[in-house]
């Protein structure tokens, strides 16, 4: 052996001695969403599924003291990434493995009973938090309700930041009151319109600025994907994710044998514009074209004169002789056509070829 390989071969020995003959496996699992009460301790049982022997004593750690937290409590979220649980988890990184990348805390703020002195306060003064929660709705819940209603989510999938100047505004009360709440435009920081309404006064108008966004399903790329390459469920996980509005994440159940358009690298989320279906017929291939004309579906073979890919239309020409004419690609050889006529007289046969 050479000088390099014999010392290669020492280092390994060395290691395999000074292993710990009974070292164990750590496995922990992010969640991808979790919840506490504001002030309490958030502790690694909180937000991961834990596998090992050590299981009761790890999920006891406290990963985040509630002073700290307290700092994040204005804006209901605290983020833990793997990164994070890779420093404070007393276990060797040989033998730890963190599945998931973040997991999103919400801090729960708890009611707060009204002071004594709060009773001689006139109605219409704006309230502090805890008071303001503990009469009822205000401006912030009508908020949140109507931007889930846009956005066709729930309240719990969506995340909002306000800024502390609106703080006032928000904590109105809004008990025996009609709310008009108009979300205008879609970025991830959406200027919203309010008008608060007693009968036919108008109480309050107001314009505020929110941060959006919204948890979705991604899928995220786990080794690098050259461009043009057909994607295998192999190649990408699933991670919930909160994303601005304006995101548009692929479909995860659907990119599966869809085509990159682009080089993707590991851990790179996966739009929709980074894939798209792949080419199912080329020049000279046989398709069977399925012409639907009412409740009756007539079957007859036809030659591609086109390129396609799946859902595209494509121009045809049938195989025993006739006009052209274009049909919809469903799959690799597959097409179909709707018409009121037969396949020989479509409505809209196109110039032969």
């Amino acid at each position: 052996m050479t000088r390099p390989t014999l010392a290669i071969f020492a280092a390994l020995l060395f290691a395999l001695a000074v292993a710990p003959a009974g070292a164990s496996h750590t496995e922990i699992t992010l969640r991808s969403t979790a919840r506490i009460a504001h002030g309490a301790p958030l502790t690694l049982g909180d937000i991961a599924v834990i596998a090992s022997p050590r299981a009761a004593e790890l999920a006891a750690i406290v990963i985040h003291d509630p002073d700290a937290a307290a700092d994040h409590a204005r804006n209901h979220w605290l983020d833990i990434n793997a990164d994070d649980l890779a420093r404070l988890v007393p276990v060797p990184k040989a033998q730890l493995l963190i599945r998931g990348s973040l997991c999103r805390v919400r801090i729960i703020e708890p009611a707060i009973a009204a002071s004594s002195g709060s009773h001689n306060a006139p109605a219409d003064e704006h309230l502090a938090l805890g008071e303001a929660a503990s009469i009822g709705p205000t401006l912030r819940s009508h908020i949140e309700a109507r931007l889930a209603e846009h956005f066709g989510v729930s309240p719990d999938d969506l995340r909002l930041e306000f800024a502390d100047r609106d703080s006032a505004t928000l904590l109105t009360p809004t008990t025996g009151r009609i709310v008009e709440v108009i979300p205008m435009g879609t970025g991830s920081t959406m200027p919203i319109a309010i008008t608060l309404y007693d009968r036919d006064r108008i109480l309050h108008q107001a314009s505020i600025r929110v941060g959006v966004e919204i948890r979705r399903t991604v899928a995220i790329a786990t080794e690098p994907i050259a461009r043009r390459t057909i994607i295998g469920p192999a190649q990408f996980t699933t991670e919930e994710r909160f994303l601005p509005p304006s995101a548009d994440p692929a479909d995860p159940a659907a990119i599966v044998e869809h085509e990159t358009r682009t080089n993707l690298r590991p851990g790179q989320p996966i739009d929709r514009r980074d894939v798209e279906p792949p080419i199912v017929v080329r020049i000279g291939d046989e398709v069977m074209v399925r012409c639907i004309t009412g409740s009756i579906v007539v079957r007859q073979a036809a030659r591609s004169l086109g390129t396609a890919r799946d859902g595209e239309r494509v121009l045809l020409r049938p195989i025993s002789g006739g006009k052209t004419f274009y049909a919809r690609m469903n799959g690799k050889g597959r097409a179909v056509l709707i018409t009121g006529r037969t396949l020989h007289e479509h409505i809209d046969p196109v110039e032969d070829h």
